[in-house]
């Protein structure tokens, strides 16, 4: 549900390269700009197709999917994206168990010295 599409260096500095999206795939971009490291510009929206110049950035489709499709028409030498789901827009995910793990973690290594202690006494 909602899932998020994040593309990194989609296209080069002087030369765009796109996402292009079906009309059944309605999308938002959430943020994005050029990359640092070699110039460009913002990703920019045209219709259902994602450009950018060494563009970065966040696009959320909306609705449920099963599958996303897309093609890129202009060759380019490297991109990349990942796709998943942001569970804080789509008010998914449950609660993290690090703090009780971490606790249980804690007790057991506090009780290490007494274990240690009731072993030398037995030794004794």
């Amino acid at each position: 549900m909602n899932p998020i599409f994040a593309i990194w260096s989609l296209g080069q500095g002087g030369f765009p390269a796109s996402f292009n999206f079906t009309a059944s795939e309605p999308f938002n971009v959430l943020g994005g700009g050029p990359s640092a490291e070699f110039g460009g510009s913002a990703l920019t929206v045209v219709s259902s197709s994602v450009f950018g110049r060494e563009g970065n950035g966040v696009v959320q489709f909306n609705g449920t999917f099963t599958t996303i499709r897309f093609t890129t028409p202009v060759f380019e030498n490297y991109y990349a994206f990942t796709v998943g789901e942001d569970a804080t827009l789509t008010g998914g995910g449950g609660a993290v168990p690090e703090p009780g793990t971490l606790l249980l973690l804690g007790l057991g290594f506090s009780s290490l010295p007494f274990a240690r202690r009731a072993l030398l006494l037995g030794r004794a």
